[in-house]
């Protein structure tokens, strides 16, 4: 090897392959910015690379990773259970070393107990994890973890993510809602959320996420956002609440709201659902229908999801409709409208109820979707596009029925002809249809009769259609196991008042 190489950039000559660490030679500032941008573990690593990284890693980092994946605690992978300790370790000397440095911490992220999507898989267990599923964290340990970053006066970001084995035991610390820096958090859990947790201020919070957590008292959720002045971004999912009665939301600084609502009775109506959010811009919701909505000023709404499940019980059917009707009006002013579940299912207008949705004027794309057979497409859909004069977009992404199996069904059946009466002989049809609607996607599609109606409808009466895309189910099985070039050639075969519509069937 030549001897210029040989000394390299120390001017040393070395005798085996050059070997430069650049990494220690930065500057402070830059080498700190790269190493708050990567997990915590390898901060720790790096520490062998010279006698600088191990002196002063930690004091240079702002920002903290900690992270156990890819450890699994799940009980079918018995074999990993036992690498949870060395995380602990690794947590306990990273904080140390952190500690003692006294750099003061801008973000701080803690995860372990597994992925979110195994734990939405089996909420039913979340509260009390037989299964020993989630780690055996000591309460103790676990609040110190905790607490560690809320001692930073200027924290910005706090993301915390954790499921243990008994959460019972576990409590969440005083100061977790009380913080004068903190922007971001976010909080994923199976602890409880109570009365107990009393001060709450947050001035500067711009988003709030709270994922998985056992709620106790409603007004719980109502306090925390009362004291976040500044929040724009809240979203509450999947979190176990023992009896809700009261969902009280009033925000004049929100601009985005996630409600995903979890009861631990499948079939429980909250009374009241209470929304004043004047700037909300994006608003998803989804529960069991409410006894009574409340819901103000939403004129600054441009996107809506909503997914209604179960209707009242023990009331007549007229009064979940009404109470449906109440809560869709209160959308009139989006420019993109999902409707799921039972809030497009159970939507019969006629008689009294007729003519009673709003108006969308400035609604360009719309999202349909119900759970069964039993669905009236041929009043659901008809009143919702004559309420959609600018309507430029209509989908279907979980198809026109997500389950099929009942479809024969006698009741199902008397349903099938009445729409396909419809479908076949009224001559009027929406606004829409005639200078807006350019495009129509339809996913997991059967291939039942009924649905093929359907579409020889929207392609009998879109006459400024550019694009009708179907997207055919891969769960077909049964009666409904048609070859895929069937059912293409089916659906192109059908006549189309556009002669500039093309369209494309989907495997």
């Amino acid at each position: 090897m030549d001897e210029e190489l040989k000394r390299g950039c120390t001017g040393r000559i070395m005798s085996g392959p050059c070997r430069v660490d650049r990494l220690s030679s930065l500057p402070d500032d830059l080498l700190g910015r790269i190493l708050s941008m990567i997990p915590t573990k390898d901060v720790a690593a790096m520490q062998v690379l010279s006698t600088r990284m191990k002196r002063y890693a930690f004091s240079l980092i702002t920002t903290v990773d900690l992270d156990d994946s890819p450890v699994s605690h799940c009980s079918e992978n018995t074999h990993l259970v036992d690498r949870f300790p060395f995380f602990e370790l690794h947590v306990h000397n990273a904080l140390q070393k952190l500690s003692q440095s006294g750099q003061p911490l801008t973000r701080f992220r803690l995860r372990f107990g597994g992925d979110k999507t195994s734990r939405i898989q089996r909420l039913d267990r979340l509260h009390d994890c037989e299964g020993e599923c989630f780690p055996d964290v000591e309460p103790a340990r676990l609040y110190t973890w905790i607490s560690f970053p809320l001692a930073n006066s200027g924290l910005r970001e706090l993301d915390l993510s954790f499921h243990v084995r008994k959460p019972l035991q576990c409590q969440l610390p005083a100061g977790l809602f009380a913080s004068q820096s903190l922007e971001v958090l976010k909080l994923d859990s199976n602890l409880e959320l109570n009365a107990e947790i009393s001060d709450i201020c947050l001035p500067n919070l711009k988003l709030l996420h709270l994922h998985c957590f056992y709620i106790v008292e409603n007004a719980f959720i109502t306090r925390l956002v009362s004291s976040c002045p500044s929040l724009e971004d809240l979203a509450i999912t999947y979190c176990l609440w023992d009896q809700l009665d009261l969902l009280d939301i009033s925000s004049h600084s929100l601009k985005k709201l996630v409600l995903i609502i979890w009861n631990e009775d499948g079939e429980y109506n909250s009374d009241v659902t209470h929304i004043d959010t004047p700037n909300l811009q994006y608003f998803h919701y989804s529960d069991n229908l409410a006894i009574h909505y409340c819901i103000t000023n939403m004129n600054a709404l441009v996107q809506a999801h909503v997914s209604v499940d179960a209707p009242l019980m023990y009331t007549a059917y007229e009064d979940s409709l009404l109470s449906q009707l109440k809560l869709v009006r209160m959308l009139s002013n989006v420019e993109h409208l999902s409707l799921f579940g039972s809030c497009v299912q159970n939507m019969h207008f006629g008689g009294e109820f007729k003519d009673q949705l709003p108006v969308f004027l400035n609604l360009t794309t719309l999202e349909l979707g119900a759970n069964s057979c039993e669905a009236r497409w041929d009043t659901v859909l008809f009143e919702l596009l004559t309420c959609s004069p600018n309507l430029e977009t209509l989908a279907f992404p979980k198809g026109f029925f997500d389950d099929i199996s009942k479809i024969d069904l006698p009741t199902n059946q008397e349903v099938g002809e009445l729409e396909d009466h419809v479908w076949k002989t009224t001559e009027a049809f929406p606004q829409c249809f005639q200078s807006k609607l350019k495009r129509i996607m339809i996913e997991n599609y059967f291939g039942t009769e009924r649905e093929l109606n359907i579409i020889g409808f929207l392609l009998r009466k879109a006459s400024v259609l550019h694009e009708f895309v179907v997207c055919l189910s891969s769960n077909r099985s049964g009666a409904w196991t048609h070859d895929n070039v069937y059912l293409e050639s089916t659906i192109k075969e059908l006549p189309r008042a556009s002669a500039i519509c093309a369209v494309r069937v989907q495997c």
